[in-house]
Parts: structure tokens; C-alpha cells; sequence
């Protein structure tokens, strides 16, 4: 059976250009590596910047609402919590 013409063509542009250089192969690894840097970043930091905004603004994050006190059952009031 023959080969593929693609495969071919393939063989013979590799066979003229060579491999991909080390440049283009550090560049692409240089970008992967500042968009992976980029996102840890935006991971760690945008969840604080909303929650600035949103004291900033006169509301309370779900963290604080969730301690305040209740009465149990026989209408004492537990220990305070306080964030």
C-alpha cells in the first residue's frame, strides 16, 4: 500500500525546514507558565477584592452573616461567635 500524500508532504517540509526550534518551543512554555502564574494570582486575590467591595459598600459576606447568634430550643442564647 502507499503512503499518504499528506504524509509525504509532511516528511519533505520537515526533511527542508527541520524541527521546531528551541525559540518557538521556550516561547510557548514561557507563555503557559505567565498565564499559569496570571491565574493562581486571580484565584488567590479577586475573591478579596469583591469581598473589599463589598464592606466598601455597606453589605457583609456570607462568612460573617452565618455567626450571628440564635436562641436553641429553650429559647437561651448560645456563647457569641465573632469572626
Amino acid at each position: 500500500m502507499s503512503d499518504n500524500n499528506f504524509k509525504k508532504i509532511d516528511s519533505d517540509v520537515q526533511e527542508r525546514n527541520g524541527s521546531p526550534s528551541s525559540r518557538i518551543e521556550n516561547g510557548i512554555a514561557h507563555t503557559t507558565n505567565f498565564f499559569t502564574f496570571a491565574g493562581n494570582i486571580l484565584e488567590i486575590f479577586l475573591p478579596k477584592v469583591v469581598e473589599m467591595f463589598v464592606a466598601m459598600s455597606g453589605g457583609s459576606s456570607k462568612k460573617y452573616t452565618k455567626n450571628t447568634r440564635t436562641p436553641d430550643k429553650g429559647g437561651n442564647q448560645g456563647p457569641r461567635m465573632t469572626p
